[in-house]
């Protein structure tokens, strides 16, 4: 068995048993312990466990290994729920669990794509998605896109704030970089040829970028860029904590990505400058938590860094705001909030 393949399980095969498929192999007790005893558990990851998975990585092996193993333990064990993270899990899970003629429901967890698939993957998908039971989006605008993209019924794709616990910062009371500066971080669906271009025009401020190498193939970076690559998460989120604000920089007016990355800054209480996508519009708000500014303009995204930068008192201020959304709708009881009710409506919990 897979090292990443881990059991949950209360003894009494009585109790309905729930399947868990998802890429954090070391969280296996996540939802379990958020709702306590009267359910039984098995988890199932998607990261590589093989050399040959380490080897091949198109198709991505871990995920059809994840969605085979979890399909199939799912059918033998008469589970009466299967929880999928990420779409393309979801895919290869739900396409096992038809060829093995599983009864049970399908809740697609994190269901996000940074960019839709076309062809005939595309086709592939919207017919396994068709009998998926639910699915759980983390922005408005997602429920009309994949509605219109894979005929998903509306009232099957559920829309809730992005929802975690306060990231954990390394060294959370000293500053990695000892300078100042504002930053930028993540890799989905982001704008960083018009980011370099702006802040080329402001030499006099720093700016700490953070992303995985292949994100930065062609970039030109200024004198006052300093790259990161290849960091943990928790020192990207000292690098976070510890700027004056951060920039986020999307690839279109309607890109449904960035979430994990503000409601990180909002967490932390950092103001931030971001791209005015419908994306987003369910967490920043224009002039109360952030400043948005117009897609693919280099000369709006200086503007618009240019003035937070010049106004302590406004950065103060949609830093203060964004703690307090984040702390109202961006936190870990919200989501717990949200499985738990799932599982009532199921008739799975008392």
């Amino acid at each position: 068995m897979p090292p990443d393949i881990a059991a949950f399980l209360q003894n009494d095969p009585a109790l309905p048993l729930v399947v868990i498929v998802w890429p954090w192999p070391g969280r296996t007790g996540w939802f379990a312990r958020s709702l306590g005893p009267g359910l039984r558990w098995a988890f199932f990851g998607t990261t590589p466990c093989f050399a040959l998975e380490r080897t091949i990585t198109t198709p991505y092996l871990p995920r059809i290994r994840g969605g085979f193993l979890a399909a199939l333990y799912a059918v033998r064990h008469r589970a009466r729920l299967v929880v999928s993270h990420d779409p393309r899990v979801s895919f290869a899970c739900q396409f096992f669990l038809h060829k093995l003629g599983f009864r049970g429901k399908h809740l697609a967890f994190s269901f996000n794509f940074p960019c839709l698939p076309s062809g005939l993957k595309h086709r592939l998908m919207a017919d396994a998605f068709r009998d998926i039971d639910r699915f759980l989006v983390y922005s408005q605008v997602e429920r009309t896109l994949y509605h219109r993209s894979f005929g998903i019924p509306l009232n099957k794709i559920d829309f809730r704030h992005w929802a975690v616990a306060p990231p954990t910062v390394e060294n959370p009371h000293r500053p990695l970089i000892d300078a100042d500066y504002i930053c930028a971080m993540g890799e989905n669906s982001r704008d960083y040829p018009t980011l370099m271009a702006a802040i080329a025009t402001l030499p006099h401020i720093r700016l700490v970028l953070v992303a995985r190498p292949h994100k930065l193939v062609g970039l030109h970076f200024p004198p006052n860029v300093q790259v990161l690559t290849n960091i943990p998460l928790a020192r990207a989120m000292n690098i976070l904590k510890f700027s004056r604000f951060m920039v986020l920089p999307l690839a279109g007016g309607q890109v449904p990505c960035g979430h994990v990355t503000i409601v990180s800054a909002m967490h932390l209480g950092k103001a931030f400058v971001a791209t005015d996508s419908a994306g987003i519009h369910d967490y920043a708000t224009h002039e109360h938590n952030a400043l948005l500014c117009e897609p693919h303009s280099p000369t709006a995204m200086a503007a618009a860094i240019a003035r937070l930068y010049d106004d302590p008192d406004l950065c103060a201020r949609l830093g203060a705001n964004g703690a307090r959304f984040a702390a109202a709708h961006c936190c870990e009881q919200s989501m717990f909030d949200y499985f738990r009710g799932y599982l009532l409506e199921l008739g799975l919990l008392r």
